[in-house]
């Protein structure tokens, strides 16, 4: 990895201003430092410990004075001993917690050998700490995050979560960037004590959030420090954090420039509501087929490189500029930009996305995310197939029928006029030129064609309805097809179109007993043409 010319560094002066900008909560010194947050952070992890060594040692205390000094043989009335040990076990037991695994497609190195190079080479200038494990998710995440096996008693694994979206978004360069901010959270260039605490103040996010599904008799005797130390340590660590993420921007700026950095955190903005509104059009998607067949997944990749020609890309990056810090511990997307020396602007499109760095892996991973989303589809897509009404299941399955062969003349048919009760024109228009296609030599297949047109309004009807005047006498018409022909002459002569009389002559070629009725429509349309020719 070679270091982009005019490297950016947070500097010293810049820090200490991030620092003060960053809201204490009430009560809380405002000349907090690293050394406070550390010190905090390691009084964090000897707390639950030190308070369950306390209630073990007093009993024990008492329990060994009575019996070396005083002689006396442990009897039932030491019992209460049991005060203080269930205590001091329960609460060594909430302390205890345990981060899920990464839920996702574990990633080898024989699986991406390009990503893990870049990976090592990343986490080699940052000296970061051995990477355990990566995990490739479907979520638009980047994360590398040191897992506890034990809670607050030590052990650690060190892992890194990708998403696909994310790596379909962005370029190697961006994708780079973003992994080596997460990586910089986790480097020995940012010194022992920000990375104790920064890990500290995960582990005890996680432990408050899973406060509310411990058991009762879990939570009870933990509840003194998740309700006093873990929000007091983050309140108290939220300046050095912010500033975290400033230097966490500028090792990535070392490493791809300042404004690789700020494409990448701009392209970040939109991505996640691009994607957002990516899953409700799909949601939307009509239901054609029993199960379901899409690749949601698959197709992303097409569109999210050029998700900044989204007619609301600029929009939504103009919302993430404006919008107001939230969290005294997060810098918002402006003052990234700003402590980077970079003008937002928006983002071109992508050449070539960072999927390109899973090599042919990134087809096992599409298949095995659109499998799994087609798995957990498939109840609901059932359901509301089998809710559709029987004439849209018939119309998808006569299309899934054209999609192999042609239809015979009635089928055809029938699959136009199921379309264009369904939806329109718009709908049937290409299943009567399919139709077409399939019957050309037939007058019928003109005719039904022509009088769809000229009922949706399309300017192509009349000229459907002179080729099946012209194939009139080599057309097998039954009756009922004189009712089609008198039906569309009516109407055309309604618009004053002279095609209307040639209409209601061939009804009447096929059923005579309707002559004198079409002796009175064209009586009647003469007239009016003739008076409207006069008046002219």
């Amino acid at each position: 990895m070679v270091e982009a010319e005019g490297a950016v560094m947070l500097a010293a002066g810049q820090a200490e201003a991030v620092v003060a900008t960053a809201a204490p909560e009430p009560g809380v010194p405002a000349n907090l430092d690293l050394d406070c947050a550390y010190l905090w952070a390691k009084r964090g992890y000897a707390l639950v410990p030190a308070i369950a060594g306390t209630l073990v040692a007093i009993p024990v205390t008492v329990i060994s004075w009575s019996t070396f000094v005083r002689h006396q043989p442990m009897l039932s009335n030491h019992a209460w001993f049991l005060l203080f040990l269930i205590p001091a076990a329960l609460l060594i037991l909430a302390g205890w917690v345990r981060f899920e695994k990464p839920s996702g497609i574990p990633v080898g190195t024989a699986d991406a050998p390009e990503l893990f190079v870049l990976i090592e080479k990343l986490r080699s200038y940052l000296k970061a700490p051995r990477i355990d494990a990566v995990y490739l998710t479907d979520t638009f995440a980047a994360q590398a995050i040191q897992r506890p096996s034990r809670g607050l008693f030590g052990g650690t694994r060190n892992e890194i979560i990708i998403g696909l979206p994310l790596l379909q978004s962005v370029s190697k360069a961006e994708a780079a960037v973003l992994i080596a901010h997460e990586l910089g959270h986790l480097s020995g260039r940012s010194g022992e004590k920000a990375a104790v605490v920064h890990q500290a103040r995960n582990t005890w996010q996680h432990i408050l959030d899973r406060q509310s599904q411990q058991p009762l008799y879990l939570r009870f005797p933990f509840a003194l420090l998740a309700r006093w130390f873990g929000p007091k340590f983050l309140a108290l660590s939220a300046a050095q954090e912010r500033a975290a993420e400033f230097a966490a921007d500028g090792f990535a700026a070392q490493i791809a420039g300042p404004d690789a950095v700020g494409t990448a955190l701009q392209r970040l903005s939109i991505a996640e509501e691009f994607l957002a509104e990516y899953w409700r059009r799909f949601a939307e998607e009509p239901v054609t087929t029993p199960e379901p067949v899409l690749s949601p997944h698959r197709e992303m990749a097409n569109f999210l490189p050029r998700m900044t020609e989204w007619e609301l890309a600029e929009d939504i990056l103009q919302v993430a500029l404006t919008r107001a810090p939230a969290d005294p511990a997060h810098p918002v997307l402006a003052e990234r930009l700003a402590a980077l020396g970079v003008e937002p602007s928006i983002p071109g499109p992508v050449a070539q996305s960072a999927a390109g760095l899973l090599g042919p892996f990134l087809d096992t991973v599409m298949t095995r995310f659109d499998d799994a989303w087609r798995a957990q589809a498939t109840p609901a897509w059932r359901k509301a197939f089998e809710s559709l009404p029987p004439s849209a299941r018939r119309l998808l399955d006569l299309d899934a029928l054209a999609k192999h062969q042609a239809l015979d003349l009635a089928s055809a048919f029938e699959r136009a006029r199921l379309a264009y009760y369904a939806g329109g024109l718009v709908e049937a228009q290409g299943r009567y030129e399919e139709a077409l296609a399939w019957h050309t030599e037939d007058g019928r297949a003109w005719l039904a064609a022509g009088i769809a047109m000229v009922d949706g309004g399309s300017p192509e009807g009349p000229a459907c309805l002179r080729e099946a005047l012209k194939m009139a006498p080599s057309t097998d018409w039954a009756k009922g097809h004189a009712e089609e022909w008198f039906a569309v002459g009516e109407a055309l002569l309604g618009s004053s179109d002279d095609l209307g009389i040639d209409c209601l002559e061939q009804a009447i070629r096929i059923d005579p007993i309707r002559t004198d009725m079409a002796s009175f429509l064209v009586d009647r349309y003469l007239d009016q043409s003739a008076s409207a020719t006069a008046a002219a």
